[in-house]
């Protein structure tokens, strides 16, 4: 099934991502007490939050018809990555985001889950990326993906610490 994406669609996807990412992390860090731990999920959260406003704002601008943020047509490779991403996890309605965090898991288990969806992000917005024309707003996207890859660095560094006290 392929779905024909606009600009604004693109940058609701990516709202989706932040959003039910802050969420994941807020969830996540009830859980989890620990307090380095806690505090590092709730940094998570919060720059998840900044990532959102930051699509919602680009959002705005592309509502405007004089808006040239995006190429008028994406590439038939792109869409073709972007509709992969549509049918994935990170954008199935069905599913909570929250599901990943019951209670019944444990921190290792999260953790896990938490480095895979953001590696999905990363990968989503540099497809993304290919597709904004606007130099600023490209520059915006890079420093979303810096920092979700800074997300993904963080969690492997807990994710080792973890796996080092089990050891």
């Amino acid at each position: 099934m392929s779905i024909d994406f606009n600009a604004e669609e693109v940058l609701k996807m990516a709202e989706r991502i932040e959003e039910n990412g802050g969420k994941f992390y807020r969830r996540a860090a009830e859980k989890f007490q620990e307090s380095e731990v806690s505090k590092l999920l709730t940094r998570l959260a919060s720059e998840e939050d900044k990532h959102l406003k930051i699509f919602q704002s680009m959002r705005e601008k592309v509502k405007q018809p004089a808006s040239v943020i995006f190429e008028e047509s994406l590439d038939r490779m792109l869409h073709e990555y972007l509709d992969a991403f549509a049918d994935s996890a990170l954008f199935n309605e069905e599913r909570d985001p929250l599901a990943h965090v019951t209670g019944d898991e444990d921190l290792e288990h999260v953790l896990d889950g938490a480095i895979k969806r953001e590696m999905e992000s990363v990968m989503f917005y540099l497809g993304m990326k290919d597709a904004v024309k606007d130099d600023s707003e490209r520059g915006n996207i890079d420093r979303i993906i810096r920092e979700e890859m800074n997300h993904y660095h963080s969690l492997k560094a807990e994710l080792a610490r973890l796996r080092g006290k089990l050891n």
